[in-house]
């Protein structure tokens, strides 16, 4: 399985996501605690959410075909 790593992590609704395989968009999906999907913008594995309350986001992260899925928390 590849390295991920998202950092910073807590945020403040932008991070990045560092891994040594490339994504895209299509790669990634956030979720809140409620399970809905949450829209982002996407640039060079950097993430920016808006309108986003503080709390735990779930991102999920598609590498060759295998699912990832890590916390991140938004203050």
């Amino acid at each position: 399985m590849e390295e991920l790593k998202i950092c910073p992590n807590p945020n403040t609704g932008s991070f990045e996501i560092q891994s040594n395989c490339p994504l895209q968009k299509e790669d990634v999906r956030i979720f809140d605690i409620f399970g809905n999907k949450l829209d982002f913008s996407f640039t060079n594995n950097k993430i920016h959410l808006q309108h986003i309350n503080a709390g735990m986001l779930l991102v999920q992260i598609n590498i060759r075909g295998k699912f990832v899925v890590k916390e991140i928390f938004v203050r």
